[in-house]
């Protein structure tokens, strides 16, 4: 399974950043006991800076600075193809 986390890159939207990773850190648990898999691509500085800690081996990678500037076809284009290459690959079979 990879979950595509998103976070904001900057403080100021704690509600949204901590609801996110709150629902992210259940759903790795849960996913978890069930036996599954769980790797991670984290958007965003505030989701890298939290989840590194207790889910370093799960990070698939980490793109920040898309929050920082309205976000392109070409950012959406390179989350896709981290998200296809980690599926072509084997490393995940859910997305």
């Amino acid at each position: 399974y990879l979950l595509i986390v998103t976070t904001s890159d900057r403080g100021l939207c704690g509600a949204f950043n901590s609801s996110i990773l709150r629902y992210t850190r259940n759903r790795v648990r849960e996913l978890e006991s069930e036996g599954k898999r769980v790797q991670l691509l984290i958007l965003g500085k505030k989701g890298g800076d939290v989840l590194r800690g207790a889910y370093h081996s799960h990070i698939l990678d980490t793109i920040r600075g898309i929050s920082r500037r309205k976000p392109s076809f070409a950012d959406a284009d390179s989350v896709a193809k981290i998200a296809q290459d980690a599926f072509l690959e084997g490393k995940v079979d859910v997305v």
